[in-house]
């Protein structure tokens, strides 16, 4: 196994919600990636996905460095933005990981 610092880090929020709200919500949470966080400093990239079952939306997002990725989530205008999604998730669920190997074909 190896590491890459190149690889930064990766933040994985899993959004709990009912069936009829998913659609909203994994909406919700594309606007702010796209509306906010593709601005910030230190920001790669992200993918949004849905459960097949309904019940979670996932963003899997790229960041230089957990300090970037803190600054951003300390901002007043992103804590205000992420009010959006009280109507639609149920839970959140948060972790960072860092890259230990790849593999692709």
């Amino acid at each position: 196994m190896t590491t890459n610092e190149q690889d930064g880090i990766t933040l994985i929020n899993i959004f709990t919600v009912t069936p009829e709200k998913q659609h909203s919500a994994a909406d919700k949470v594309a606007h702010i990636y796209k509306t906010f966080v593709h601005n910030q400093p230190g920001f790669i990239s992200a993918k949004i996905q849905k459960s097949l079952d309904g019940t979670r939306v996932a963003a899997v997002a790229q960041w230089e460095s957990q300090d970037f990725l803190t600054r951003m989530q300390q901002n007043s205008d992103f804590q205000n933005l992420v009010k959006i999604l009280d109507s639609d998730i149920i839970g959140a669920e948060a972790h960072i990981y860092e890259v230990i190997d790849s593999v692709a074909s």
